[in-house]
């Protein structure tokens, strides 16, 4: 259909209304099920998946490595630093934890794919699991690729600074390893202040500039260079300094990646319980609480069983509506929809 003018326009979407009902008077009585498109999403997106352990490599006596086979023979394609969740059963109840990919994202497009986590030793319900409880050969539920802390070519320049605390750096191996084996086009280098055993699991990589630093609040271990997209991993009181420093030297604000775990007011509540009236249809339920625990975890410990991703209060994977009581947002910005602020949805 040829349009040059906008009456031409007008009786061309008669002629496309015409077209349309003709090519249904003509079709098969049988119905056609197949549907390319959604089959497509349900690969790149397919949700949770079993995965089964693989492989366990000690890298000291408080970090190892864990490594998963998909049982359907593939995984979703992930960007590097994107994270994970796995499904972690606890007695009668089931508890979603994130972990950073650790893979690269070409390990996933291998003959036979797989993905890594590492996993420090804590006092927490997925430590303990990963641990003591789980063998090689366990099934899980696992989703994979989440999360928006990835280089994208559109927004971000190809030198990336990246500045991680401690195991935070655990989300730039992806990016190590894309670089050094997978496509990653981009030069890299990550600013470090944390434990030695995770620098000797660094070593070794060629294409990545890696620095072992103390940060502190002088920063003066940082070219600050505006030809950068900066990449910060960390708690959220470290953080916010490397932040405030970047601005000071007038780094522009869309240069500025984070992804920030913990907020320092929660020290606050730490000893401090409380009580959750939850509201489900006609059902009403009082359940506990503590005060540095989020509302997703207290509803996990009560069995109340919801589809959570980030934990950090950003993606919006499990919105609840909060009725009445307050409430605390524990990353660098309020990232919910306006219409969610509006509601009080969190």
């Amino acid at each position: 259909m040829k349009v040059k003018s906008f009456f031409q326009d007008v009786l061309g979407s008669a002629r496309v209304a015409k077209r349309r009902k003709d090519v249904v008077k003509k079709a098969s009585d049988i119905p056609f099920w197949d549907d390319p498109i959604s089959d497509a999403a349900n690969a790149l997106h397919p949700g949770k998946i079993d995965v089964e352990l693989f492989q366990v490599k000690e890298i000291s006596d408080t970090l190892k490595a864990f490594v998963f086979s998909s049982k359907n023979g593939h995984f979703p394609y992930f960007k590097a630093g994107q994270y994970c969740t796995f499904e972690i059963p606890q007695g009668e109840n089931v508890y979603t934890r994130p972990f950073f990919l650790t893979s690269g994202p070409y390990q996933t497009r291998e003959e036979f794919p797989l993905i890594e986590i590492l996993v420090r030793k804590k006092d927490d319900i997925a430590s303990d699991y990963f641990f003591n409880k789980i063998k090689v050969k366990d099934i899980l539920k696992a989703e994979v690729g989440l999360g928006y802390f990835f280089f994208d070519p559109l927004r971000d320049c190809r030198n990336l600074v990246c500045l991680a605390k401690d195991d935070f750096v655990f989300c730039f191996l992806s990016f190590i390893r894309e670089v050094e084996f997978g496509k990653g086009d981009y030069d890299l280098t990550i600013l470090y202040d944390g434990n030695e055993d995770v620098l000797k699991y660094l070593n070794g990589y060629k294409k990545t500039k890696i620095i072992h630093v103390p940060f502190d609040d002088s920063m003066n271990f940082i070219d600050f260079t505006k030809d950068a997209t900066y990449f910060i991993c960390s708690d959220k009181s470290s953080g916010d300094k490397i932040v405030e420093q970047l601005k000071e030297k007038e780094i522009p604000e869309r240069r500025i990646r984070t992804d920030f775990f913990y907020h320092p007011d929660l020290d606050e509540l730490k000893d401090k319980d409380f009580k959750i009236k939850v509201l489900c249809g006609i059902q009403e339920e009082i359940i506990p609480a503590n005060g540095r625990e989020s509302i997703a975890t207290a509803l996990e410990k009560a069995g109340k069983r919801i589809h959570t991703c980030c934990r950090k209060g950003e993606c919006g994977c499990c919105r609840i509506k909060i009725e009445k009581g307050k409430y605390l947002i524990q990353t660098l910005k309020d990232q919910r929809r306006m219409a969610d602020k509006e509601f009080n949805y969190v």
